[in-house]
């Protein structure tokens, strides 16, 4: 193993504009706990992708197609599949079912990380709805 000095600097994930799991994070540890699933999991939020973006870097370019191209042979205009593989746009459930005959992935799958992407996004914002939970009579 070559000393320290000569070993290339180790890569650093990129740092994201709010990690609330960091040490002095402005969100409190109440709100960090929402990001524990179910399996008592921890997901970065970080980690959950737009859809459309996830498409354009692992079905898009390595099948080395253009925007227009991908828009074509799904029938839709390149100004809506364009917003949707720049993260500006949802996916649609017709979209997802597009992409599911065109490239083989599933549409189910596409639309999970959707509303998986959409839930964090808002769970960060703090905007959650101020509901109390109902309790049964």
């Amino acid at each position: 193993m070559p000393p320290a000095s000569s070993r290339p600097p180790s890569r650093d994930p990129a740092p994201s504009i709010s990690d609330p799991t960091e040490p002095g994070s402005p969100l409190s540890w109440r709100r960090r706990k929402k990001y524990v699933f179910e399996m008592g999991i921890e997901l970065h939020p970080s980690l959950l992708s737009h859809t459309g973006i996830w498409l354009m870097r692992e079905i898009v370019e390595p099948y080395g197609l253009t925007v227009t191209e991908v828009a074509e042979h799904l029938g839709v205009s390149p100004q809506n599949m364009s917003a949707l593989l720049n993260g500006h746009a949802s996916l649609s459930a017709m979209m997802a079912l597009r992409f599911e005959k065109a490239f083989g992935i599933k549409a189910d799958t596409l639309l999970r990380m959707q509303v998986a992407y959409d839930l964090a996004q808002l769970r960060l914002s703090g905007k959650e709805p101020d509901v109390k939970r109902l309790e049964a009579a």
